[in-house]
């Protein structure tokens, strides 16, 4: 008992603390510099770089010094495909941030560097995003002004003045690489040419099929048992082929089962590999099959041959990439998302959706697009 009161009464007074020292903009603004905050995912991240270099080149802000604020989990990426364009960097693990310790640091760190401008440029804000925002002590506080998929309307109403200038979305519904490049062409008041996600590689093609059973949320996990079935077909298509599993440690049971439940002969390097050592991986492959997670994005921003399986998430916002892309990807949804019109896809699974069991999707109809790809 007395324990839960003083934990309640030292996260009261670190509370109390954030909005005293915090809230209000630094006194010793620092002109020309510029703190991008990007807290959201990998796949996020991918439908977004591209934009950094426009940033740092952009009449607006080309004489900014540019620091970007990011989920520790995409840290390898960032520093080395975008050290170009970024001056510095602060790391932020996006699951530490209720530790109101751990907190107040962040906060103290961001606060100050006295940032004359923040850029807040996701789309679907939440609490965690928007603190830093409210704590940073910048002078001009920009983002999106979004939609409820992670605030309650008292909250985003609340978190909205907070910032200086919101950027309106132009549509309802859009592809999530149009809607950041609809954010900067308004933010930079300019026209942007980009047309995809890009990742620069020297091109190889190796005769490696390239599998990652992984997704950080169950349902948008395919059966591993699938997974093993589907390659088993595969090696019948393709016997020169070497199969490589991709993931994270967490992911190495999926591998496991994958490897238990069939006849061929696996590379398994779950664990094993950072991101840049991934997309080297990937770059190689023949063809990539995978969830709908990071190593979709990367490898679409590859120009690789991807086959993506999905209970239709997020349909239409980050799969499938438009036609006009020209990617080489194809996703692959369960028959119950199929039955409806486009229009009702997109009403109805543009948010976050789970309850369409992506385990409908069966090897064989994975299988024949695959075959559609190479024949």
């Amino acid at each position: 008992m007395i324990t839960n009161f003083y934990v309640k009464l030292v996260k009261k007074m670190y509370s109390l603390l954030e909005g005293l020292i915090f809230k209000q903009s630094s006194f010793f603004i620092k002109k020309n510099t510029l703190l991008i905050l990007r807290l959201d995912s990998i796949g996020d991240y991918i439908l977004f770089r591209n934009f950094i270099e426009v940033i740092k080149t952009s009449e607006k802000y080309k004489n900014y010094k540019i620091t970007l604020c990011g989920n520790f989990w995409w840290k390898d990426l960032a520093e080395n495909l975008d050290i170009n364009y970024i001056d510095k960097f602060i790391w932020v693990d996006y699951t530490k941030m209720n530790d109101f310790k751990y907190r107040f640091e962040i906060y103290k760190k961001i606060h100050s560097q006295n940032f004359e401008v923040l850029i807040h440029p996701s789309f679907s804000r939440d609490a965690i995003s928007d603190g830093i925002v409210i704590h940073s002590g910048a002078k001009q506080k920009i983002g999106y002004n979004g939609d409820f998929v992670n605030l309650n309307k008292l909250q985003k109403d609340t978190n909205d003045k907070s910032y200086t200038h919101l950027i309106p979305s132009l549509s309802k519904y859009k592809f999530e690489f149009y809607r950041n490049r609809d954010f900067f062409e308004q933010l930079l008041s300019q026209q942007i040419h980009l047309l995809k996600p890009e990742i620069k590689h020297t091109p190889t093609i190796e005769n490696k099929i390239i599998i990652c059973p992984g997704a950080k949320d169950a349902f948008r996990r395919w059966d591993p048992k699938k997974f093993a079935q589907l390659c088993d077909s595969l090696k019948a298509e393709f016997p020169l082929d070497e199969f490589t599993i991709c993931g994270s440690k967490q992911d190495s049971i999926l591998a496991t089962e994958i490897i238990n439940n069939s006849n061929i002969h696996f590379t398994d390097l779950t664990g094993k590999l950072n991101l840049i050592e991934l997309i080297q991986i990937i770059a190689q492959g023949k063809l990539v099959v995978t969830n709908d997670s990071g190593p979709f994005h990367i490898a679409v921003a590859l120009g690789k041959k991807v086959i993506c399986i999905s209970n239709g998430n997020n349909y239409g916002r980050f799969s499938p990439y438009p036609k006009q892309m020209n990617t080489y990807s194809m996703v692959i949804y369960p028959s119950q998302l199929l039955a409806f019109t486009e229009e009702d896809r997109l009403e109805k699974f543009c948010k976050e959706v789970k309850n369409i069991d992506i385990n409908e999707i069966e090897p064989i109809h994975v299988f024949i697009e695959i075959k559609k790809m190479f024949f």
